[in-house]
C-alpha cells in the first residue's frame, strides 16, 4: 500500500476516533452493539485499519469483551450477560468488565498519546497485537506498525538489541525507532522492517514432535503423519489449546523429529492436507474458541484454511486411546530407525516460543538442522513395514463393507479398473487371491456382470436422474388386445441403479455397483433426492432408515444394505468439477499412486534396466513443474511403464505418456512441456 493511502487510512481513523472522543468513548463506541452501523472503534482497529498492519485471526477475547447480541449464547471459556462475552480475568460481572476495558483502553490511548510506552506493557486484558496497534495509532510517529512479539524480537535482535529475547514490548519498539534513517518516513521504515521479518519467516522451522508408544510411531510412520495425543474434552483445556497454538504455526515443508523417549527415530516434511480429500472445511483458530473438536457429522476429515498441514478423521474423532482422530500430514518419514542413537541431548535450552512439556513444540533451526544431519548420517536403512498388497486389498474391502461407499482415486495408470474389479470380488465373497494372472480375475469379474451380480455404469456430463434412477419412457396407447391405437403415453423405467437396487432387496448375497468416472457427472443432479439414502445407517432395515418418494412413479424407495457402491476417480482430470462436500462425505476415498516396485518386478531385466530411470524421470519432471497439485495425485501409473520389450516401451512413451504429459501441461497441471520426443532425450533433458 502506497505512503499516501497508509496516510490516509491513518487520517480516517483519527477523524473518527480523535483523542478526545475516545477518552470519552462509551461501551457502544467501543463495540457497536446498539449501532446499525459498522462506525464502531473495535472495527476500526482490526477491519477499516488492515493496511496499517493487520491483527486478524484468533478469538474475538482480543477486544477485552466483544459484543455477541441478544439471546442465550454462552461461551464456554468465558462469562457472558448483557448481549456481551468476555474473560474472567477482566471481571466477574458485565458491569465491572465493561469498566474496566473501557478504562484499560483510554489507558493505552494516553500513554500511547504522550510517548509513555513503558506503561503500556502493564496493562492487560488484551491480546497485545491490539493493544499495540491501538498505541500507534494513537503514537503521533513514535512507534512501528508492527505488533508480533516474534516479529519484534527478531528484528531488535538483528538490528543489535543483545536482551531482545527477554525484553519488554516498548523496549524494543524504542530500539528498532531509533534505527530509522532521517530519510525514512514511518510507512517506509515499517515496511523495510516488515519485509526483513517476512523473508526470514519463510525459513524452514523445526520441530520435536513426540510419540510415547512404539505402537502409534508405527502407525504414525506407515501412514506419513503425526498423530496428535491431546483433545479437548479429554486433557486440561489450556494445555490443548496451547498445543494447538503450536501447529497453527506448522507450514509446509517444515521439518518434524520424530522422538520417542530422548530418541529421534525419524524426520518427516510437513505436508498440506490436500483440501480437495476432505469432507468439511474450518478454520483451527474455531477449535481453540469453541474448546471443542467437534464439525458437522463424524464422518469424513476436516480441512483446517488457516493451517493446512492439520487435518481430523471425523470418524476417528471420539478422543479415546486407539482412535486420536487429529493429525498432522506429513511427505514422507525419512531415516526410520526404532534402535536410533540420536538423541535429544541440548534440547533444554533450545525450545522456541513454547514449552518443552507440549508433545510437539519448535526448536532452534540451527540445533534442528544439526540433529536432522544427524539422523541422515546414522540412518540404518530401516523402514516400516508397509503393508502386503494382499493385506491392503483386505483392508479395502472392510472399509467398502462398513462405509458402503468408496471411490478410488488416482492418476490415468494407477491400476483403478483393476482394483476396482478385485474390490467387487471380494465384497462378493469370491476368493480371488490365489489367481495367477489378470486375466482370471477379469474373467470372473466379467462373469458376475452378466450373472447381474455386479452392475457397471459410466458418468458423463449428460447422465442425468432419469437415465440413472427413474424416468419416463413413451410407450404406444394399445387396445384390450394389444393393438396400437395410436396416440402414446409415458411409463415410468427404471434406470441402472433402481434396477440394482431392486434385484439385491430381499436377497441375502451382496451386488455392486461400479460408477466408473464418478465426478465426470453432476452427482447430485443424478442421485437426486436419493443420496442421503446411500448412507451406511439410513439403508434399508438399518435403525436409522429413510425412505424416499420416487419422482414418477410416487413409489417408496430405499437402498438395500447389501448393496456397495465403488466409484472411480482420475485425481488429474481438470475438465471437469470437482466432488462437492454432500457426495464426499457419504463416500470413503482410497488414493491409488504410481508404483515403482511394480515397474521393477513385472519387467523382464532388459526392459526394466530404460522403464525404471523413465519411470524416475517422469515423477521427478513432473514434480519440479507442478502447479498445486500433490506428486500422488499427478504421476502417471505404473501400467505405463509395463512392457513386453523395448519397442513396446517406446510405444508407449511415443503414443501414451509423452501425449498425457502434453495434455498436463495444456490443461494448466504442470508449467512446462517435455524437452524431449524420445525417452533417452527426455531422460537427460531431466537429469
Amino acid at each position: 500500500m502506497s505512503n499516501s493511502l497508509c496516510s490516509q487510512q491513518l487520517t480516517d481513523f483519527l477523524t473518527a476516533f480523535p483523542y478526545e472522543k475516545a477518552m470519552a468513548m462509551t461501551l457502544d463506541d467501543y463495540s457497536g452493539l446498539a449501532s446499525e452501523n459498522d462506525n464502531y472503534f473495535c472495527r476500526w482497529i482490526e477491519f477499516k485499519t488492515k493496511n496499517l498492519g493487520g491483527i486478524r485471526g484468533g478469538s474475538a477475547y482480543k477486544y477485552g469483551i466483544y459484543r455477541i447480541g441478544d439471546g442465550e449464547k454462552t461461551a464456554k471459556t468465558g462469562l457472558t450477560g448483557n448481549g456481551y462475552a468476555w474473560l474472567p480475568k477482566v471481571g466477574q460481572t458485565f458491569e465491572e468488565a465493561s469498566a474496566n476495558v473501557l478504562a484499560n483502553v483510554k489507558k493505552i490511548i494516553k500513554a500511547a498519546h504522550e510517548g509513555k510506552y513503558e506503561e503500556i506493557d502493564g496493562i492487560e486484558g488484551f491480546f497485545d497485537t491490539f493493544k499495540w496497534k491501538i498505541a500507534f495509532l494513537y503514537s503521533n510517529g513514535g512507534l512501528i506498525s508492527i505488533y508480533k512479539s516474534e516479529s519484534l524480537r527478531y528484528l531488535a535482535a538483528q538490528s543489535g538489541m543483545i536482551d531482545a529475547s527477554k525484553a519488554p514490548i516498548s523496549a524494543l519498539y524504542r530500539h528498532l525507532v531509533s534505527q530509522r534513517t532521517p530519510q525514512e518516513n514511518i510507512w517506509e521504515f515499517g515496511k523495510r522492517l516488515w519485509e526483513k521479518w517476512e523473508e526470514y519467516d519463510k525459513r524452514t522451522r523445526y520441530y520435536i514432535a513426540r510419540l510415547s508408544y512404539d505402537d502409534k510411531i508405527v502407525k504414525a510412520v506407515s501412514e506419513n503423519r503425526w498423530i496428535v495425543q491431546q483433545r479437548y474434552g479429554v486433557q486440561k483445556d489450556a494445555t490443548v489449546t496451547r498445543l494447538l497454538n503450536v501447529i497453527r504455526k506448522i507450514k509446509e515443508n517444515d521439518i518434524l523429529l520424530l522422538t520417542n523417549e530422548k530418541r529421534i527415530v525419524a524426520a518427516g516434511r510437513a505436508k498440506a492436507f490436500l483440501k480437495e480429500n476432505a469432507t468439511h472445511e474450518a478454520k483451527l483458530s474455531s477449535v481453540t474458541d469453541s474448546k471443542k473438536h467437534e464439525f458437522f457429522d463424524y464422518s469424513g476429515d476436516v480441512f483446517f484454511s488457516d493451517c493446512p498441514c492439520y487435518y481430523e478423521t471425523l470418524s476417528a474423532n471420539s478422543g479415546t486411546e486407539d482412535t486420536w482422530g487429529q493429525f498432522i500430514n506429513v511427505e514422507k518419514w525419512e531415516f526410520y530407525n526404532p534402535d536410533s542413537e540420536v538423541t535429544t541431548s541440548g534440547l533444554k535450552h533450545k525450545v522456541k516460543n513454547s514449552t518443552v512439556q507440549n508433545t510437539i513444540f519448535e526448536v532452534d533451526s540451527e540445533w534442528g538442522s544439526v540433529k536432522y544431519g544427524e539422523l541422515e548420517n546414522k540412518d540404518s536403512g530401516l523402514e516400516i513395514d508397509q503393508p502386503e498388497e494382499e493385506e491392503e486389498m483386505d483392508g479395502l474391502k472392510e472399509l467398502l463393507a462398513k462405509k458402503k461407499n468408496v471411490i478410488l482415486q488416482g492418476a490415468p495408470g494407477t491400476g483403478k479398473t483393476y482394483k476396482t474389479a478385485e474390490l467387487a470380488l471380494k465384497i462378493l465373497g469370491e476368493d480371488v487371491d490365489g489367481f495367477e494372472t489378470r486375466s482370471e480375475l477379469m474373467k470372473l469379474y466379467r462373469q458376475r456382470i452378466d450373472e447381474g451380480r455386479i452392475a457397471f455404469v459410466t458418468f458423463h456430463q449428460s447422465m442425468d436422474y432419469e437415465s440413472f434412477v427413474e424416468g419416463l419412457k413413451a410407450v404406444p396407447v394399445k387396445d384390450e388386445n394389444e393393438k396400437v391405437v395410436g396416440g402414446v403415453s409415458y411409463e415410468p423405467r427404471p434406470g441402472i441403479f433402481k434396477t440394482i437396487c431392486d434385484v439385491a432387496r430381499g436377497c441375502t448375497n451382496p451386488y455392486v455397483l461400479i460408477i466408473d468416472e464418478i465426478n465426470r457427472g453432476n452427482v447430485s443432479r443424478i442421485f437426486g433426492e436419493l443420496i442421503t439414502l446411500l448412507e451406511p445407517d439410513k439403508r434399508e432395515g438399518e435403525v436409522n432408515e429413510v425412505k424416499a418418494k420416487l419422482t414418477y412413479s410416487q413409489l417408496d424407495f430405499t437402498v438395500p444394505s447389501n448393496l456397495y457402491i465403488i466409484g472411480t476417480m482420475n485425481t488429474t482430470d481438470r475438465s471437469v468439477g470437482s466432488i462437492d462436500y454432500a457426495i464426499r462425505r457419504r463416500f470413503a476415498f482410497k488414493t491409488l499412486v504410481a508404483d515403482r516396485t511394480v515397474v521393477e518386478s513385472d519387467n523382464d531385466d532388459t526392459v526394466r534396466g530404460l522403464a525404471l530411470p523413465l519411470f524416475d524421470s517422469v515423477k521427478k519432471f513432473l514434480d519440479k513443474h507442478k502447479v498445486d497439485m500433490n506428486i500422488d495425485d499427478l504421476m502417471v501409473g505404473h501400467s505405463y511403464f509395463l512392457a513386453k520389450d523395448i519397442p513396446e516401451l517406446n510405444m508407449k512413451w511415443e503414443y501414451e505418456i509423452l501425449p498425457l504429459l502434453q495434455e498436463y501441461y495444456k490443461d494448466g497441471i504442470i508449467k512446462a512441456e517435455p524437452a524431449s520426443s524420445t525417452i533417452q532425450g527426455f531422460i537427460e533433458s531431466v537429469n
